[in-house]
């Protein structure tokens, strides 16, 4: 079977880039810490957020070949799965990581809807069933150990290598389905990250906002 894969790029969001992309919603949630900031098409979202389809989520750590470890979070909504990879090697994105385990026991993402490019919350079931266990303590020493150190070009060669593979045989996380669409999104932090409505901010570097609203 031909799996259809559809690759995008994410932002991991600190708190406080999370509390101004809520700016933009009529009525103010309370969710607060970090998110991974997305794109997905309508008809995924409208799945994920379905009472009326099977769903699962899972969570693995994955290593590149020269050792930058990667979070790879699963979403998925009967045969369609969002597969999120975020690579742990900046501080913003190990504290996203902790946050949604330890803390919020899932994760929160602020996806930009395709079509209307209006903002919808969705959060993940819980990750890890027993953050005391040894299998959770094993893989946040793991990350929180990581040295990784490559030059930029390398760098993305290396992660690049990790897409392929965790592409070419994703796991689905709902028993009696198999995945027949995969959203993969790349999330990382930006650091030219635009809040909405303040694309002026842009101007002084001549940078290009990398989510539009």
């Amino acid at each position: 079977m031909t799996i259809k894969i559809h690759r995008s790029a994410g932002i991991v969001l600190d708190p406080i880039q999370f509390a101004e992309e809520l700016t933009t919603l009529k009525k103010k949630p309370t969710s607060q810490g970090h998110a991974l900031l997305c794109e997905l098409p309508e008809a995924v979202v409208q799945l994920l957020e379905s009472p009326l389809v099977p769903h699962g989520v899972g969570m693995g750590v994955a290593a590149t070949q020269n050792g930058m470890p990667c979070a790879v979070i699963h979403m998925q909504a009967a045969s369609t799965q969002a597969m999120y990879i975020v690579p742990l090697v900046d501080k913003v994105s190990r504290d996203w990581f902790i946050e949604a385990v330890e803390s919020r026991h899932g994760v929160t993402l602020a996806v930009s809807v395709t079509e209307t490019q209006q903002l919808a919350l969705l959060n993940s079931a819980r990750l890890v069933d027993d953050i005391n266990s040894e299998q959770w303590r094993d893989a946040k020493q793991q990350v929180m150990r990581a040295r990784y150190e490559l030059e930029a070009e390398a760098r993305g060669l290396d992660f690049y290598k990790l897409l392929l593979e965790v592409e070419a045989a994703p796991r689905s996380v709902i028993q009696g389905f198999v995945v027949e669409t995969l959203h993969v999104v790349v999330c990382i932090p930006d650091p030219q990250y635009v809040p909405p409505g303040r694309e002026d901010l842009s101007a002084t570097d001549g940078a290009t906002p990398s989510v539009v609203h």
